[in-house]
């Protein structure tokens, strides 16, 4: 029930019923677009570096996008909103809408394709989170803010050894870990992502502004790419952030609490913390990175094994 032709009524960001619902909008479109960032950190394996992996950025953005909206409006109009049979509403759907509606619409043969293809990209956000986090930690060891094991590159394949080792094998542990656990808890933890998301980019955003400040008088453009833009971005990625986290404190929100606090809550603004606890004491061992900042370091300290 609710099905209805496609209308472009669905898509005024303003039909949202208060902020909370805009914020966990907010968070929704993180999650399904974080990896593709990955993009970014490989331009110094891309061929014309300074232009490709930016465009390259965008143009998957635009081809996310309209995939997404596809989808979406498809979805909708053939199984609409309704809380029984394949409605969209129905919480019997909401683990898996992809593999409801595939029979119906693909057919039993076909509907195995949109399986493995719901399994190859899972494999491939996992992958993205190892291509991503081993270059920006060779980055980091590379101008002393990080052990010296980040800098190896492989030989051969001229990519990160230690660190693509490292955070495969780490993700691998930390993702067993929280299946023996319990599968409630392996699921706060992925709804837990979209937190930690909103908090990075909007870190990032500001982090943008200030490294651009001195720049953003030079022309209107910049101004607008480098200071607007980011400012804007990392606003609504805070207030995001910081409406969700106020939301995810209940303990009925998600499968888990403890102390009557929500598992959800727990595992985003807890690993926040926990990184801030990493921070510090890396602060302590390379001090130098910290007190002078990257430009202070001249010796490059890539190596390879």
């Amino acid at each position: 029930d609710g099905a209805s032709a496609p209308s472009l009524s669905w898509l005024n960001p303003f039909a949202f019923g208060g902020f909370g619902p805009f914020a966990e909008a907010v968070l929704l479109c993180l999650f399904i677009y974080w990896g593709w960032d990955a993009l970014i950190t490989v331009n110094e394996e891309t061929r014309d570096s300074d232009r490709i992996p930016g465009q390259a950025a965008v143009i998957s953005t635009l081809v996310l996008l309209g995939t997404y909206l596809f989808t979406g409006f498809a979805a909708i109009s053939f199984a609409g909103i309704g809380t029984d049979g394949l409605g969209l509403g129905n919480p019997d759907n909401a683990g898996d809408v992809l593999a409801t509606l595939g029979p119906p619409v693909l057919g039993a043969g076909l509907s195995k394709v949109v399986e493995l293809a719901i399994c190859v990209s899972a494999i491939s956000a996992l992958l993205t989170c190892v291509i991503g986090s081993s270059r920006a930690t060779l980055s980091m060891c590379a101008h002393g803010a990080l052990p010296r094991a980040f800098t190896r590159i492989h030989p051969t394949y001229r990519t990160p050894a230690f660190g693509t080792v490292f955070f495969g094998a780490t993700a691998a542990v930390l993702l067993t870990a929280l299946t023996l656990v319990s599968g409630n808890f392996l699921g706060d933890a992925i709804l837990s992502i979209g937190l930690l998301i909103a908090f990075y980019y909007g870190v990032t955003g500001l982090a943008c502004v200030w490294h651009f400040r001195h720049r953003l008088n030079d022309s209107p453009r910049d101004l607008f790419l480098r200071g607007i833009l980011p400012a804007l971005g990392a606003a609504i990625m805070l207030a995001a952030f910081a409406r969700s986290a106020h939301d995810m404190l209940a303990p009925d929100y998600g499968a888990t609490s403890f102390h009557g606090i929500g598992g959800v809550f727990l595992l985003g603004v807890g690993s926040i913390a926990v990184g801030a606890v990493a921070m510090v004491l890396a602060r302590t061992r390379f001090r130098r990175f910290f007190r002078d900042g990257r430009t202070a370091v001249t010796r490059l300290t890539v190596t390879e094994d």
